[in-house]
């Protein structure tokens, strides 16, 4: 059974109409699998829509083996789902260091040590270790970005769920996410990546999904989608 299993998805928001039609798609054990799609093609509500954020209207959505279609996002994340949302939401009166400690406050009475989460963050991202006493308002939107993939990990996911990554970002700092997105999943976190800068996307996925108006309509290996005529014309440049 996938990792993460998505089936006959519909959802949409208040009481408009739907933004997304029948949305089917699965997320494999160390897996990292990319959605790419214009604006307003319904990937940021997927990914609330997964996370418990957006109450679906049909279909299931089951991870881990278990069915949470319509289950609080609290305990959606004690599962082992973590989303990085767009736009951040790192917490900017807090600094480095207390937004990750933040982040493993529902699993921090337990007696785990966080020691070793810091340590893997820091890790990945070295400019954090060294500005853990700063305030987040004062990082630069690449920091910020790379505070909200480390509150993420701190939480132990099993899926890692994120939502346009590399928006805003200078170039230079969009291939230095990227690769780090790679190396997590690499140590073993399964990923779900909505991103605009598909081919980037492309490059470090296994498989991907192309979502149009709340539809799938195509979905292929990360390789098979790079060299489609279609998918080049519309989200590769040519």
């Amino acid at each position: 059974m996938p990792l993460l299993q998505v089936e006959g998805l519909r959802a949409g928001h208040g009481q408009g109409a739907d933004v997304l039609h029948g949305i089917s798609l699965t997320v494999a054990e160390g897996e990292l699998v990319c959605l790419i799609g214009a604006n307003g093609a319904g990937k940021t509500t997927l990914l609330r829509t997964i996370m418990g954020l957006v109450k679906p209207r049909a279909g299931r959505v089951q991870f881990a083996g278990r069915e949470i279609a319509g289950m609080a996002t609290a305990s959606i994340a004690r599962l082992g789902a973590s989303l990085v949302p767009e736009g951040r939401g790192v917490f900017p009166g807090l600094t480095v260091l207390d937004n990750l400690r933040l982040a493993a406050t529902p699993w921090g009475g337990t007696g785990v040590a966080l020691q070793a989460e810091l340590d893997r963050v820091f890790a990945l991202f070295p400019i954090l270790a060294e500005r853990r006493a700063q305030l987040a308002w004062s990082l630069s939107g690449g920091q910020q970005q790379m505070l909200a993939i480390g509150r993420a990990l701190v939480t132990r996911p099993k899926l890692l769920l994120l939502d346009e990554p590399s928006l805003g970002l200078a170039p230079n700092l969009v291939e230095q996410v990227f690769d780090t997105l790679a190396e997590i999943n690499r140590l073993g976190v399964s990923t779900l990546l909505v991103e605009q800068n598909a081919l980037m996307a492309l490059d470090v996925s296994h498989r991907g999904y192309v979502l149009e108006l709340g539809r799938i309509v195509a979905a292929d290996t990360a390789a098979a989608l790079r060299d489609d005529a279609r998918v080049q014309g519309a989200y590769l440049g040519g």
